[in-house]
């Protein structure tokens, strides 16, 4: 699609976006500002609670879903978050923390839905992955995960450099 000026437009997408929950943080503040600037129709899901971020998105007439889902069954999260990308007609897929529960959805939704471009942001230090989870088997599970959902997704995004070359360096 071309406009009158000549220059190409872009269809706007329906971008799902995926974040642990609502408080104050860097990562919420950031897709606060994709709220603000971004062309496309976001909508922002919130696995576990709200917070000061999306109420002040929803205040916004942004487009929020806070699931206050709880930490016990995987298989139920992703079917909120299929429902979610199957209702809105999702285009793009983007998970913004390294929770496990919202990269085990992501893996399912390309499975489910390949035409659904899907991205992983990567924001801190890989190494630090290697600390969360109480036992060996806990460490074990949430490493394959993440490591499952970085080869599997269209792109993943590195925020700086030192944080891409922890990504390689941890998972390869």
């Amino acid at each position: 699609m071309v406009n009158l000026d000549g220059k190409a437009m872009c269809k706007k997408k329906n971008v799902v976006h995926i974040l642990s929950k609502g408080s104050f943080g860097g990562i919420e503040a950031l897709c606060c500002n994709y709220a603000k600037y971004s062309i496309h129709n976001n909508i922002f899901v919130f696995l576990w609670a709200g917070g000061e971020i999306a109420d002040e998105m929803a205040i916004q007439n942004r487009n929020v879903i806070i699931l206050n889902c709880k930490k016990k069954s995987f298989h139920k999260v992703f079917q909120k978050i299929r429902s979610i990308c199957f209702e809105k007609k999702a285009d793009a897929v983007i998970v913004h923390h390294a929770d496990i529960y919202a990269h085990y959805c992501l893996t399912k939704i390309k499975r489910c839905f390949p035409q659904i471009k899907t991205f992983a942001y990567v924001h801190s230090d890989a190494g630090g992955i290697k600390e969360r989870g109480k036992n060996i088997i806990e460490k074990y599970i949430i490493r394959a995960i993440l490591l499952r959902s970085y080869k599997r997704v269209d792109h993943v995004i590195a925020i700086s450099e030192f944080v891409k070359k922890s990504s390689v360096k941890y998972f390869k």
